[in-house]
C-alpha cells in the first residue's frame, strides 16, 4: 500500500513539474506573439514611411530636372 502511495506520490510530482513546464511555455509564446505582432506592426510603419519617402524623393528628382530644363 505504501509503495502505491509512493508512486501516486512521484507522479503527481512529475504531472506537477510537467504542469510549470507547460505554463511556463505558455508564457514564452504569449510574450512572443506579442513581440511579432509590435515587430509587424512597425514593420507596417516603416513600409508607409518609405512609400512616403519614395514618393517625396520622386517628387524632388522631378522639380530639379525641372529647374535644370528651366535653366
Amino acid at each position: 500500500m505504501q509503495e502505491k502511495q509512493a508512486e501516486i506520490d512521484t507522479a503527481e510530482l512529475e504531472i506537477n513539474r510537467i504542469k510549470r513546464v507547460l505554463e511556463k511555455r505558455d508564457n514564452e509564446i504569449v510574450h512572443l506573439s506579442t513581440e511579432a505582432k509590435m515587430m509587424n506592426d512597425r514593420l507596417a510603419d516603416m513600409e508607409e514611411e518609405m512609400e512616403m519617402k519614395s514618393g517625396e524623393n520622386n517628387r524632388l528628382r522631378k522639380q530639379v530636372a525641372d529647374l535644370e530644363a528651366a535653366m
